[in-house]
């Protein structure tokens, strides 16, 4: 028994791109594209100390093919990002970090914060620095990824462990999320 057709998007040509039956489910010909979908890419640009605790400021979304702020929910003064509406929401980080010291603790070295004091996860890397090992010339690379359940409003921020010097290089050290659904 099929379900009742409840809605049909149509293209501009007459053809339906998607259905909605009772049940909620869709059915897609073709592509939909959605440019209002709440996502941004947000790089470090300019080397800079950042204290412990702190939440990094990726200041660099410069509209181009590698950076972007869709939507304008990420702020580039705060370093939070805002979501505009409930739902489940991915994010990645990568730091570099320069002017490590042989045999530095690495572990950790950041944090992802929801609303500020909630802890959504660590950075992935459990390492000390060792020179040609775990980086190189006091260059060394974190990263981390999520997925976190946001009700609107919500923020998400990035922050150190300890006070490091983060390299201002936008496609090393970057911040990036979007709305999953």
């Amino acid at each position: 028994m099929s379900n009742l057709l409840v809605q049909n998007i149509k293209h501009t040509n007459g053809t339906t791109a998607i259905a909605v039956d009772s049940s909620g489910n869709t059915t897609q010909s073709g592509f939909v594209t959605k440019p209002s979908h709440p996502a941004f890419k947000a790089g470090f640009n300019g080397s800079a100390s950042v204290s412990a605790g702190a939440t990094v400021i990726f200041n660099h979304t410069a509209s181009s093919s590698t950076h972007f702020n869709r939507g304008n929910h990420y702020s580039t003064s705060t370093g939070q990002f805002t979501a505009p509406v409930g739902g489940i929401y991915f994010f990645g980080v990568s730091i570099i970090f320069m002017s490590i010291s042989d045999g530095e603790a690495m572990h950790d070295s950041f944090y992802v914060y929801k609303n500020v004091s909630t802890l959504i996860t660590y950075s992935h890397r459990r390492a000390e620095y060792v020179n040609g090992y775990t980086g190189n010339g006091g260059y060394y690379t974190d990263y981390a990824h999520t997925s976190v359940e946001l009700s609107a409003n919500d923020t998400v921020e990035v922050k150190l462990r300890e006070t490091k010097t983060v390299h201002g290089n936008t496609n090393y050290s970057y911040f990036h999320g979007f709305l999953v659904g």
